[in-house]
Order: structure tokens, then sequence, then C-alpha cells
């Protein structure tokens, strides 16, 4: 009975993963299709909610719900802490050429699709199976600071950005610089 209530709970949360992912990639990826119906109403909805695509929906639900089951699952399944960490930098060189190539290339299927939010979902992953294979145990009292700072950081960043950032380099200079100081 236990283990059908589990299962049940696992298929709603891989449910709304399913449906909080495609609603995401809908927002961030499909920027050259902003003008068919369904895609425009999705984008005008939750613009009209949230300005943007990080919001509960679409990367709350998710991402926290890919942690939960993968935490689950961290006894089933062994990775090697190596194994994560390349695939996060391939992944990681691989989203800075996309960056650039987007940027200084005409071609259709990249200035129709943005590529690098979808990357960004394989990253969140990767960053979460190296933080549950780091071979010593976190203090409760130092995890609790580690998640006060970063709700700090994900609240202030960018704030930090429009009105530290933008005003000091302006707002298409210096990208990366203030990627990596945001």
């Amino acid at each position: 009975r236990i283990f059908k209530k589990q299962k049940s709970r696992n298929a709603v949360i891989i449910f709304l993963i399913i449906i909080g992912l495609s609603l995401g990639i809908v927002y961030d990826c499909l920027n050259g299709y902003d003008s068919i119906g369904i895609i425009s109403f999705i984008k005008n909805a939750f613009y009209f909610v949230f300005s943007w695509s990080n919001n509960f929906i679409m990367k709350a639900v998710p991402y926290m719900g890919v942690g939960y089951l993968l935490y689950l699952s961290k006894s089933k399944i062994k990775i090697k802490a190596a194994v994560p960490s390349v695939l996060l930098f391939a992944l990681i060189a691989i989203n800075v050429a996309l960056f650039f190539v987007a940027r200084r290339t005409d071609s259709v299927i990249l200035q129709k699709i943005d590529f690098i939010p979808i990357i960004n979902i394989f990253q969140a992953v990767l960053f979460f199976l190296i933080g549950i294979n780091i071979p010593f145990e976190i203090k409760p009292e130092h995890s609790i600071i580690f998640r006060e700072l970063s709700s700090s950081i994900y609240f202030l960043h960018t704030y930090f950005i429009y009105f530290v950032m933008d005003p000091i380099f302006g707002f298409d200079s210096f990208l990366i610089l203030k990627v990596i100081v945001a």
C-alpha cells in the first residue's frame, strides 16, 4: 500500500515536471515562433502573470521535482562524482559556444530556437548530481546558511544587474563580465 502511494506520487511529480519543463521550453526557446496561436497565448499569459519564465511552474516544480526523484533514486543509481563534473564542464563549453555562435551568425534555426535554456536544464541536474555525490556531510546549520545565501543571490542578482551593472557598463556591453559578476 505504501509502495502504491509512492508510485502514484512519483507519477504525479513526473507529470508536473514534464508540464513545467514543456511550458518553460516553449517560453524560453521558441523565440522565432511567437506569432503561432498557442505559443503566443502561453508566452503572453505567463508574461502577464510572472513577467518571465523563472517562476514556480516553469522552474521550481520541474527542477525541484527532478532533484527529488534523483534523491529518491540515489541509493539505486551509483555515479562517480567525476562523471557529472566532466559532463557539466562540457555543457558549459557548449553553452558558451552556442551563445557566441547565435549572436554572430545568421543561422535561421539559431535565431528561431534558443538551445541554451534546454542545456541549462541538464546543467542543473548535473549540479545536483555533483551535490549529492559530495563525500562529506554538511551540517544542518551550514545547509541553512547556504540555502539563505542561495535565496538572497537568486532574489538580488536581477536587481544587481539592472541597477549596478547596467548603469556602470551599459546594457549590451561586457555581457560575459556581467553574467560572471551577477
